[in-house]
């Protein structure tokens, strides 16, 4: 082999290793701001990036006072477990917030002898379900809470 070519093929072999060793680094680099071997982040480091918003509820007549649609008079926030006591006037004694989703609502209702159930979709506005002679109309959702109005038919 000639001196020309050994000189290629030994910058060509050095080159390849320079590339491949580059290749194999862990990813991290190390920010002017951030103290050699700490491991931390001085204090000018990135902010998180902020948690998704979550949609903000309508405002409430009746704010979380379940009490005020015995009835059949109110707005109210719920949660999903949520028993709401009924004067049995409409034809319903309880209602129960069965399932309280930001797709969807769910309540169960009493009264001798009979059990009734309506879902209501909160996709696109209002939405309203009857049970007997109540009728609940879901007024906005958000992850775990929505405000209901409760009304007689």
């Amino acid at each position: 082999m000639t001196k020309d070519a050994r000189g290629s093929a030994l910058l060509f072999t050095v080159g390849a290793l320079s590339v491949l060793l580059c290749g194999c680094g862990g990813g991290e680099t190390m920010r002017p701001e951030q103290e050699s071997g700490s491991g931390t982040p001085a204090a000018h480091s990135a902010p998180a990036a902020p948690a998704s918003p979550s949609m903000d509820l309508p405002k409430t007549a009746d704010g979380t006072d379940l009490g005020a649609c015995q009835d059949a008079d109110c707005e109210v926030e719920v949660k999903q477990g949520d028993t709401i006591p009924m004067d049995g006037e409409y034809g319903v004694d309880e209602l129960v917030m069965r399932e309280v989703t930001p797709d969807y609502v769910t309540v169960d209702g009493t009264a001798p002898g009979v059990s009734l159930s309506t879902s209501m979709t909160t996709g696109g506005g209002e939405s309203s379900g009857n049970l007997n002679d109540v009728q609940v109309t879901v007024l906005g959702t958000d992850d775990d809470h929505a405000v209901v109005r409760i009304s007689h038919t």
